[in-house]
């Protein structure tokens, strides 16, 4: 917001914000946001410490959305703000709360490799133009061939424009104007689906899509929480319960062609993340509960 970097953390609907007093020039910098054992939030800011504060608990489970570079995923991270336009030349997790001096050397020389000690899950550099994950836990991005690469901070890196990519090391984006519907590639048809899809997988022209129902809008849903209006809190609760699996799941058969719904089946669970695959006649299905799940035509 206003140029200035924020450290963010949601868990159980609480949002916890701390943001540097100090906006950033348009030069290259270091962010790191450290969460300590005794919920002491850190941000620094090319290897410095900017501002700090406490997060009213430890997260307590694993997302159930998967992440995202750029933006929150529709799960009120960003509390609104615009999705992020700009650079970014590597991202690094790590399951370990990095100290004063680990902070400092990374932002001294953040294309070294995290020691064991520091237990990271996602390292992506992007210097080989795409988002491969280097740190051994194999959690790779998706979307290589519509993201843009260019020179960075040290090597390749990501960038998020609202222009039309062109790819490459020293591609330079079109400055085409973004249409009023957002899309530069026109879609045959677009559907609102009543549930979140986990998974989809499509069958010659048939299209499968899978997961638990939607309750509520959580942009809406952050947007009435920042103003005090506890009333969507109940519909939140449901969201979560529906994402654990506890209300089960539906399969929607859509026509490729048209979008319309071919049929709806009911399912005891939903597929983990992208846990659906369509052979020989069949769909099937990995479900949270710890299945596999095999559906055909009648």
């Amino acid at each position: 917001r206003e140029g200035k970097p924020s450290f963010v953390i949601v868990n159980d609907r609480v949002r916890t914000v701390i943001t540097a007093p100090i906006g950033l020039d348009n030069d290259w910098h270091h962010i790191a946001g450290v969460l300590e054992a005794d919920k002491t939030m850190k941000l620094y800011v090319d290897g410095t410490l900017a501002v700090s504060g406490i997060a009213p608990t430890m997260l307590t489970k694993s997302p159930n959305t998967g992440l995202v570079v750029g933006a929150d995923n529709n799960n009120g991270v960003t509390g609104g703000l615009p999705s992020f336009t700009g650079w970014i030349d590597s991202i690094r997790i790590s399951h370990t709360a990095a100290g004063p001096e680990d902070v400092k050397s990374m932002a001294e020389n953040p294309s070294a490799e995290s020691p064991p000690s520091a237990k990271t899950v996602l390292a992506i550099t992007f210097d080989k133009s795409n988002t491969k994950d280097s740190s051994g836990a194999n959690n790779h991005g998706d979307g290589n061939q519509s993201l843009l690469f260019e020179k960075g901070g040290s090597g390749l890196a990501l960038h998020l424009a609202s222009e039309a990519p062109k790819q490459g090391p020293e591609a330079v984006a079109a400055q085409a104007p973004m249409p009023a519907n957002s899309y530069f590639v026109q879609p045959h048809w677009t559907k609102d689906v009543p549930i979140i899809a986990r998974g989809m997988a499509l069958a010659n022209k048939t299209l499968f899509i899978a997961g638990p129902a939607d309750v509520v809008d959580e942009e809406d849903a952050m947007a009435r929480l920042s103003k005090g209006d506890d009333s969507v809190v109940p519909a939140l609760v449901q969201q979560d319960e529906n994402l654990d699996g506890k209300h089960g799941a539906v399969i929607l058969a859509v026509d490729g062609p048209t979008g319309n719904v071919l049929t709806t089946t009911q399912l005891s669970s939903p597929p983990i993340w992208d846990g659906m695959a369509a052979a020989h006649g069949c769909i099937f299905i990995s479900t949270l509960d710890g299945r596999v799940v095999c559906l055909s035509g009648k």
